[in-house]
């Protein structure tokens, strides 16, 4: 872990009052991110960082819910949002399996706090997915990459293409249409 700990001394004893602390990996990755022009080019850096992030998600997956760690990666991937690559299968896999980390059930403690912090990680968290995904540029005609919280579904289309518009359902319960009028 690496960050602070403010401590205020009462009756001679110390008690903990802020805590910001994460996990050193999602730390360095972060900072390195914040040094883009300086370190590698973004075609290098990007998916890198992404594959350290799913990598550290996965592999410490119940150790990264809390709220400073569930920060540290929305921070993470607000940053890789904002880039103008041109994204591949890999590096959106990377982001979506990071994304799915902080999304289960053993992370809602972590999002409540959160919350209870009056920031904006949710709003953050999905402004990032949206602008990641426009990123997104696959050789399948079909697009679907599948977490356990998470699914991006879609299919590449031309203006010739078209043909009575899109319509897609999401785990069962959540359908998407998008008629032929909007698509061209």
């Amino acid at each position: 872990q690496i960050g602070q700990i403010s401590m205020k001394c009462t009756n001679k004893v110390w008690k903990p009052i802020s805590t910001l602390c994460v996990a050193a990996r999602l730390r360095n990755t972060h900072d390195l991110l914040l040094n883009l022009n300086n370190v590698l080019p973004q075609e290098i850096l990007i998916p890198t960082a992404l594959q350290n992030l799913a990598e550290a998600t996965q592999t410490n997956a119940t150790n990264l819910t809390t709220a400073d760690n569930i920060q540290e990666i929305v921070n993470i991937l607000q940053i890789v949002s904002k880039s103008n690559l041109t994204v591949n299968d890999s590096t959106m896999n990377n982001f979506m399996n990071s994304v799915d980390a902080i999304l289960g059930n053993d992370s809602s403690a972590g999002w409540k706090d959160l919350n209870g912090k009056n920031t904006n990680a949710s709003l953050e968290l999905l402004t990032s997915v949206e602008n990641f995904s426009q990123l997104f540029s696959s050789e399948n005609k079909t697009i679907q990459i599948s977490t356990a919280n998470v699914q991006l579904q879609g299919i590449n289309i031309s203006h010739d293409t078209i043909i009575g518009g899109f319509t897609k359902t999401f785990y069962d319960y959540n359908t998407v249409q998008i008629s032929e009028d909007v698509l061209k």
